[in-house]
């Protein structure tokens, strides 16, 4: 959410509701774990408050911080921008249902995309868009839940082209070889990329940011002045 709205991460603010039966280990275990995604993503524990309950109860509030006036807003979306993703979608999804033993695969297999699935790790470049996107979301209801909230401001559409969609090879295969439908897996959720709209006079410099901090983006699609979403 902070990234896809140009913002960078400042600070949060923790509450745990913790049973009887946490132990000092689990606590140091999640501490650790806390500070490593703090360096990380340089961002610091403002407060909060622990308390006794039933059952773990994790509640976490967190800030970024943007200049003046240089928030990306859902609401930008503009007739003929291009739409943009990052990264690759569908891992998330297909992690679930191996963890739900919907699906079968070989271990490696399994291994990697229930990781992917249970760590996610969200795309960060959203602060370097602020010049370039008219209009961001964070995908974690779907490519088309999440496209949908960006059009509906103005009753926009969109058209999509399947094939340009970023779906990693191997699950390409894993989806043929299975059947799984590829709507369903658009409409899933929890793949933490962004999903912006900007000018197509700025497509050239979009390409030279993904180049240069190593992060996938990918043209999907156009802004059409015809509400829907279409698929080609």
């Amino acid at each position: 959410d902070i990234s896809s709205m140009g913002a960078t991460p400042y600070c949060f603010n923790l509450s745990l509701g913790l049973p009887k039966k946490i132990n000092k280990k689990w606590l140091i275990i999640f501490s650790r774990k806390i500070l490593k995604l703090q360096k990380k993503y340089n961002f610091f524990l403002l407060g909060g408050d622990i308390s006794q309950t039933k059952n773990v109860v994790i509640s976490a509030t967190f800030f970024g911080k943007v200049s003046k006036g240089k928030i990306i807003k859902r609401n930008g979306a503009k007739i003929n921008d291009d739409i943009w993703v990052t990264g690759n979608l569908g891992n998330s999804f297909i992690g679930l249902m191996f963890r739900k033993k919907i699906l079968k695969g070989n271990n490696t297999l399994k291994k990697n995309f229930v990781k992917k699935y249970l760590y996610p790790s969200p795309c960060m470049i959203g602060s370097k868009l602020r010049l370039l996107a008219n209009s961001a979301i964070d995908i974690s209801d779907g490519l088309y839940g999440d496209l949908e909230k960006l059009l509906h401001f103005k009753d926009l559409g969109a058209n999509i082209d399947m094939e340009s969609i970023p779906i990693l090879l191997k699950l390409k295969k894993f989806i043929h070889l299975h059947r799984i439908n590829v709507n369903k897996l658009l409409s899933a959720g929890d793949d933490y990329e962004i999903l912006f709209t900007s000018n197509p006079k700025k497509g050239n410099l979009i390409n030279a940011l993904s180049k240069k901090n190593k992060i996938k983006i990918t043209k999907i699609g156009t802004i059409i002045n015809k509400k829907g979403i279409y698929i080609d």
